[in-house]
């Protein structure tokens, strides 16, 4: 992929360095600095046609990116030109670093995000058994921070909080991030920290599985 496309002109120093170990909380909308000292939203999340693995498409809040949304002729998200760059997950953080400008004391202080973009996985198809998961089979969530994470599926597709199809996930374990509540949405219950959600192409669906055990801590919540 051509230099001009992604986020490369960094300082040598940070060039191999992981800022964000845990990147599976980052959805689109968020607010990120990119390499740590260049602010913007994430407007795209996924794998791209230049480069193999999981890529944020970032507008930045000044003109100093690469592209305006595009790369390659493949459009991932839209901006104004030269406010789009693609970055790689770790390389964001959700706070500036070193001497980059200072996050805003208060929401009105941030610039606005620009729109959502709805279109935003031109190269994104479902996993292969993603069209055969339905609520309580067993599944298992990649991570980029650590070992898969296996729970119980109880919730599949379109959400507020950003755009595609995401599975909403009971763990074994409170591993997790919510109740199953997410901006004030409830998309399935469980008990607090037991609740993920996840890209529905990063789940797995494990053999032999609809929910047959689980923990008497959960059941109390569906009575």
């Amino acid at each position: 992929m051509p230099s001009y496309d992604m986020d490369t002109d960094r300082p040598k120093s940070r060039e191999d360095s992981i800022l964000t170990e845990n990147t599976d909380d980052f959805i689109i909308g968020d607010r990120v600095w990119v390499n740590g000292t260049k602010p913007g939203y994430i407007q795209y999340l996924g794998e791209t046609r230049f480069s193999p693995g999981d890529w944020a498409g970032v507008v930045l809040d000044d003109y100093s990116g690469k592209n305006d949304g595009s790369v390659a002729g493949v459009k991932y998200f839209q901006c104004e030109p030269k406010r789009g760059v693609f970055a790689r997950l770790h390389k964001l953080t959700r706070y500036p670093l070193l001497h980059a400008t200072p996050p805003p004391s208060k929401l009105g202080d941030a610039p606005t995000p620009p729109p959502l973009q709805r279109c935003l996985t031109p190269t994104r198809t479902p996993s292969p058994g993603a069209r055969n998961f339905r609520e309580g089979d067993r599944v298992s969530v990649t991570s980029a921070s650590g070992p898969p994470k296996t729970g119980v599926l109880r919730y599949l597709g379109q959400t507020d909080f950003a755009a595609g199809e995401w599975a909403g996930i009971e763990l074994d374990e409170p591993m997790g991030k919510n109740d199953g509540t997410v901006a004030g949405k409830r998309y399935f219950r469980c008990s607090p920290n037991y609740g993920l959600f996840s890209p529905s192409h990063k789940v797995t669906k494990i053999a032999g599985s609809l929910d047959r055990h689980r923990r008497t801590h959960h059941t109390g919540l569906r009575a």
